[in-house]
């Protein structure tokens, strides 16, 4: 895996385990992670390789991506109460989200400080709304799903 570059100062990131990151987290000392040092900005890598989760981030990006993980996370997380699976609700909440982002990725962990607030805002303003999924037009996804797992 050819390093990716830090976005900051265009210079390749370095591989480091989360002990060089995380130091009072232990969870996380054998993680992966892409680092540059000289502009603290890192991204985590998928599990079990060295394929970044998204894009290098500073401080303030990567709590904008966590905040958005919150907010977005809380209407797949409701779909799945409601009887859809796990990854299908996630699967379809990212459609969703891409719908309201104009079609664009909907990959938080790549997503900038302000399309992360851009998500913040979307979620926190449709939390309570019946999730209409972009690919099924007008039909409501939970209730649908509901209704045919009781109807079992």
């Amino acid at each position: 895996m050819e390093a990716p570059i830090c976005p900051f100062c265009a210079k390749p990131a370095a591989l480091v385990t989360g002990a060089k990151i995380y130091r009072g987290r232990p969870d996380l000392r054998d993680k992966k992670f892409w680092r540059c040092k000289p502009c603290d900005a890192y991204v985590g890598c998928h599990p079990g390789t060295e394929k970044p989760l998204g894009k290098l981030a500073k401080y303030s990006t990567r709590q904008a991506r966590i905040k958005a993980h919150f907010h977005f996370d809380q209407i797949w997380r409701g779909m799945a109460r409601d009887g859809m699976s796990k990854s299908r609700a996630r699967r379809q909440a990212y459609g969703w989200l891409s719908a309201r982002l104009g079609g664009s990725q909907s990959n938080i962990s790549s997503m900038d400080e302000q399309t992360c607030m851009r998500v913040i805002e979307i979620c926190r303003t449709h939390a309570d709304e019946p999730f209409i999924s972009p690919s099924l037009g007008d039909t409501d996804v939970r209730s649908t799903e509901q209704n045919t797992s009781v109807s079992r």
